[in-house]
């Protein structure tokens, strides 16, 4: 879960960032809600955008109900707008976003990062703006 992870806050939302070979699974997102957790705490902010290339998932539909539920007990007030690359989000990603829907938690994908940042509501510093994903 951890592999190529960069987490940054940025004043107004928390940036994260994965590469290559990025791997979402139940144990691990139970590490990354616990992280982002502390992370939202930290900086009192619960905006955050997550970007990458479109990460492996190796989840059931049990453990992407859960990781909803988790984004709600990590940050009640969280919005997290996903920007992977070359992501199509499916039916586990819409099971996730309901799951956390349905207790407060805001979620949406996204393959443009501009519109990302317009719906969190945040700025973009010229790091956040790179055409290139994989730089």
């Amino acid at each position: 879960m951890d592999k190529n992870l960069t987490i940054e806050f940025k004043g107004d939302h928390i940036h994260i960032r994965h590469g290559e070979g990025f791997e979402i699974t139940p144990e691990g997102m139970d590490r990354f809600w616990e992280m982002l957790a502390k992370t939202c705490e930290k900086h009192d902010c619960s905006r955050v955008f997550a970007e990458g290339p479109a990460p492996e998932r190796r989840m059931d539909t049990v453990a992407a109900f859960r990781s909803g539920v988790q984004a709600a007990e990590a940050a009640p007030s969280l919005w997290l707008a996903i920007c992977f690359e070359n992501y199509e989000p499916d039916e586990l990603s819409d099971l996730f976003k309901h799951a956390a829907r349905n207790r407060g938690v805001h979620v949406k994908f996204f393959s443009d990062r501009e519109q990302a940042h317009r719906w969190l509501g945040v700025g973009a510093d010229a790091a956040d703006c790179r055409t290139d994903l994989a730089a």
